[in-house]
Parts: C-alpha cells; structure tokens; sequence
C-alpha cells in the first residue's frame, strides 16, 4: 500500500442548504489513479474544492496525514491566455502565489 496522502471522511459540503456530496468518504494514496464519475451536479467538482481546501465541509473530516500536499486543479474550461506561450501559462500559478 502507497502513502496516504489525504482522507476525506464522511464529509458533506456545499454551498447553503443545498449539500453535495453527502457522506462522503476516500482515501486518496500517492500513485493511484483516481476518476470522479457522475451526473452533473453530484458534487465532483465540489470534492475537488474540498480537496484543494478552496471549501471547507459542512461536517465531516478531511486530513492530510503528511501535511498538505501541492496540489493543482486544471478546469474543463479552455482558461489559457491566448498570449502567452503554453509555459509560461502554466507558470503563471507561481508568479501569483
């Protein structure tokens, strides 16, 4: 077994009453291969904004047993600056941080 790099523990987010996911629970392990399937609006999205601490649970537990590790999220949405080269897009993260 890989290191565990963070659990999420029957956690419920969202945003005001509304709540997805609910009673969550995953250990994430460094190495593995990790896809979240479902319908839009299941709460994929809002796992990941879990994950990246960008929201905080409504209830529930998320630890970082080792810290926290650098993590990035790369969106759906063709977000790039269209002038500036792909290196230096991806750059940009480090220059605002």
């Amino acid at each position: 077994m890989g290191t565990l790099l963070a659990r999420l523990d029957r956690v419920h987010a969202g945003y005001g009453p509304r709540r997805v996911p609910t009673g969550f629970s995953i250990d994430i392990i460094k190495g593995e291969q990790l896809a979240l399937l479902g319908p839009s609006g299941a709460g994929k999205s809002t796992v990941l904004r879990v994950l990246t601490e960008q929201l905080r649970p409504q209830s529930g537990q998320l630890d970082f047993p080792n810290g926290r590790p650098r993590t990035g999220v790369v969106g759906q949405e063709p977000l790039l600056l269209a002038w500036l080269a792909v290196a230096e897009n991806t750059r940009l993260g480090q220059r605002f941080r």
